[in-house]
């Protein structure tokens, strides 16, 4: 019996060995999979050592298959069963995702490639080919769509100008078409949105008749650069033409809000929509919606349109899916985006490798290491594809969890699959090495990345600086600082904190202390990890004036709260060294002090004095 799948063309990632095939040879529908020795090399990875290729391949292709009666009595393996599939998928998204070039007229291109060719300052040699070649409608449709291709958007508007100008239109329709055209080739580009707008201004100018498309087109572009009063404008303008707004005025409304950021825009045009007569919500409006909301930081609100899409009977597509399960991500719920990503499998929807992604970043932030894990061993199982947002994540939490033998495994697994790390890549990898007290290895991720090309940014550096304090690797720490500086890269309040925690830490107080007035002199402000390592520094150099001076100028503020551990240190040697230092602090921090220090004599005479 022949195989259904013919020649079989094997691009996986999961290496699929010849005796695995030859396993199954008496599987009916499998039966007889041919392959060549290129994909054969394709498929073994890497090849069977001491093994003739070429003579297996042949014994394969040239074995007779088995009897029909022996066949049918077996079953189908599941694993080649599961490749038939993968590799139907992958035709599928070859198929959908090939761009179909429109056939454009060899006469059109040859007049588009002239008036490109002769500049943008030959204004007048364009307009004299023009007269000669005298495009009509449908030429100059095709010239524009050669225009398009090419990114020539100023030579679209000049050539619709000119057509304007002659005023042949065998329809007015045809003005409208070309003009409406034009602004759509303009505002699918996000830095010639402004452009779609100046050219329906022209359209005006020129007196050209405005259809429903011509306006979507023209809010669509006014959205997505955030000008909202033009856009009751042209809304306006819209009433007053009796055009009433369709399902894609909507969609363009929402689509600008969300190229903008602007959620709260966003949920009144939805709210709008829903109330309007003879336009329902469709998936892409609630989707849409749900990524604005999602984004603005407003991540119940968006599960919220979720549900209400399923009550109102929208079924979700994979995309809603995924902005749900991002959302719960944002949200830091990895159970309900676990529990929204089993019900996609169940409505039979196939997760995407955006889905994975996402549902990894909920178990990242959560802090779910084995089931990050179990998400990515999953992908493998399926054959989805891993991206480079996949293994960063996975690198991230497990660094975070402390896994550092797991994370070096799955840094490994990422090379192997020739995906190019990035910052992101070095900074999961740093928080695997702070966790496990690796400095050195940190200090040599930090080398390798350099001479691959990827340099380290803030948040790396941040980073490595802490580790070495936290190693009291102070030198290195400061030589880490000086490196930054030298790539270009300003210190922010972080490493600063991360710098004076250094220092600190290391008993270098005076260090701390010149630190911590080179940061006073920036526009930056201290924060509560600041004081705590300058005030313990003033601890351990016994620097109770200043620790005085801190100490009030932090109060001043209002909004920092020292930690109970550093306020009992400093209340404890203030307390035997400068005594007086205790009248210059609040009820509360001699509340603080007396219970650290009740079970001495002197303390409670003291507070006794205080008292009375």
């Amino acid at each position: 019996m022949e195989s259904s799948m013919g020649i079989l063309r094997v691009t996986l990632k999961q290496p699929v060995v010849l005796q695995r095939l030859e396993s199954h040879r008496s599987t009916p529908r499998y039966s007889r999979i041919r392959v060549s020795r290129q994909q054969y090399e394709s498929i073994v990875t890497p090849p069977a050592a001491g093994i003739d290729q070429t003579q297996r391949i042949e014994a394969w292709n040239s074995s007779e298959a088995p009897e029909q009666g022996q066949a049918e009595d077996r079953p189908c393996s599941p694993e080649l069963r599961d490749i038939e599939v993968r590799l139907q998928q992958q035709k599928k998204k070859q198929l959908k995702g090939a761009r179909k070039k429109p056939k454009i007229d060899p006469v059109v291109v040859d007049v588009a490639r002239r008036m490109v060719s002769l500049g943008k300052r030959s204004k007048d040699s364009r307009e004299a080919l023009l007269d000669e070649v005298a495009p009509d409608s449908s030429m100059c449709r095709q010239i524009m769509t050669y225009f398009d291709i090419h990114d020539a958007m100023d030579m679209a508007v000049e050539l619709v100008e000119w057509k304007t100008s002659r005023g042949d239109w065998k329809d007015p329709k045809e003005a409208t078409v070309l003009w409406t055209k034009v602004m759509k080739m303009q505002s699918k580009r996000p830095c010639h949105a402004g452009c779609a707008l100046k050219t329906y201004d022209r359209m005006k100018k020129y007196d050209i008749s405005r259809d429903i498309v011509s306006f979507n087109t023209a809010i669509a572009a006014a959205a997505t650069c955030g000008k909202w009063k033009r856009v009751d404008e042209i809304r306006t303008e819209m009433d007053n033409a009796g055009i009433q707004a369709d399902m894609y005025t909507y969609s363009s409304l929402l689509g600008g809000c969300k190229a903008t950021g602007n959620w709260k825009q966003a949920r009144r045009w939805f709210t709008e929509m829903e109330e309007s007569a003879g336009v329902v919500p469709n998936v892409f409006h609630y989707t849409t919606l749900m990524t604005t909301l999602q984004r603005g930081g407003v991540w119940e609100e968006s599960i919220e349109v979720f549900r209400k899409m399923e009550a109102a009977g929208v079924k979700p597509d994979v995309i809603s899916y995924n902005a749900a399960i991002t959302a719960c991500a944002k949200g830091e719920d990895w159970e309900q985006a676990w529990a929204i990503f089993s019900a996609m499998r169940r409505d039979g929807i196939d997760p995407s490798t955006i889905s994975y992604n996402a549902l990894l970043s909920a178990c990242e932030r959560c802090g779910q290491v084995d089931r990050a894990l179990e998400v990515f061993e999953n992908m493998k199982k399926r054959g989805v594809e891993c991206n480079q947002v996949t293994y960063n994540t996975l690198i991230s939490v497990c660094g975070k969890s402390g896994r550092f033998e797991t994370t070096m495994k799955i840094n490994q697994d990422m090379r192997d699959s020739g995906i190019r790390e990035d910052a992101f890549t070095l900074a999961g990898l740093l928080s695997a090495c702070g966790k496990a007290g690796e400095w050195k290895k940190a200090l040599s991720f930090i080398q390798e990345f350099k001479e691959s090309g990827i340099m380290p940014n803030i948040v790396v550096y941040n980073q490595l600086i802490s580790i070495l304090g936290d190693n009291l690797e102070w030198r290195r720490a400061v030589a880490a600082w000086k490196s930054m500086e030298d790539e270009g890269i300003a210190p922010d309040i972080v490493t600063y904190g991360a710098m004076l925690s250094t220092f600190e830490k290391a008993g270098k107080w005076r260090e701390t202390l010149d630190l911590y007035d080179a940061l006073i002199d920036t526009d930056m402000e201290p924060n509560i990890y600041i004081y705590s390592s300058v005030l313990n520094a003033c601890e351990k150099g016994r620097q109770w004036d200043r620790a005085t001076t801190l100490f009030k100028a932090m109060m001043e503020r209002g909004d920092q709260q020292l930690p109970m551990n550093s306020i009992a240190v400093l209340a404890r040697k203030a307390m035997y060294a400068s005594p007086g230092v205790l009248s210059a602090m609040p009820d509360p921090l001699v509340s603080a002090a007396k219970t650290v220090v009740e079970s001495g004599r002197a303390a409670r005479s003291y507070f006794s004095s205080i008292k009375k």
